[in-house]
C-alpha cells in the first residue's frame, strides 16, 4: 500500500509540475507574439506617418502657342513618374497622339498626383 501511495503521490507531482511548465510556455510563447504584433503595428504606423498616400488625378490644359509636350511634362510632372520621357509617353496615351506635336487651341489631358483627396 506505501508503495502505491507513494508512486501515486510522484505520479500527481509530475502531472503538476508538466502542467506548470506547459502554461510557463505557453504565457512565454503569447508573450512573444504580443511583442512581435505591437511592434509590427508600430512599424507600419512609423512608414505611414512619412508617406501619405497620393491620388492620381487628370486635369485639361488649353495648349497655347509654342507648347511641347515637354514644357508640359515640366509643369504637371510628379515625382511618381521615374522620368520626363514616361510622363510625355502617358499624355500621349491619354489623349491617343501619334507624335509630340500640339496644335494650338486644342484641349489635352495630363495627369497628376496629389496627397489631398478630392
Amino acid at each position: 500500500m506505501k508503495g502505491t501511495r507513494r508512486t501515486y503521490r510522484k505520479n500527481r507531482r509530475m502531472q503538476r509540475a508538466r502542467r506548470r511548465m506547459m502554461v510557463f510556455g505557453a504565457v512565454v510563447l503569447l508573450t512573444g507574439l504580443l511583442v512581435s504584433a505591437l511592434s509590427a503595428i508600430q512599424v507600419h504606423a512609423d512608414t505611414s506617418e512619412e508617406e501619405p498616400r497620393r491620388y492620381k488625378y487628370f486635369t485639361s490644359v488649353f495648349v497655347e502657342r509654342d507648347d511641347t509636350l515637354w514644357d508640359l511634362a515640366a509643369e504637371y510632372r510628379t515625382e511618381e513618374y521615374a522620368d520626363v520621357r514616361e510622363y510625355v509617353d502617358e499624355v500621349m496615351h491619354i489623349n491617343h497622339l501619334t507624335d509630340e506635336q500640339l496644335q494650338y487651341g486644342d484641349w489635352i489631358t495630363v495627369p497628376y498626383y496629389s496627397s489631398e483627396l478630392k
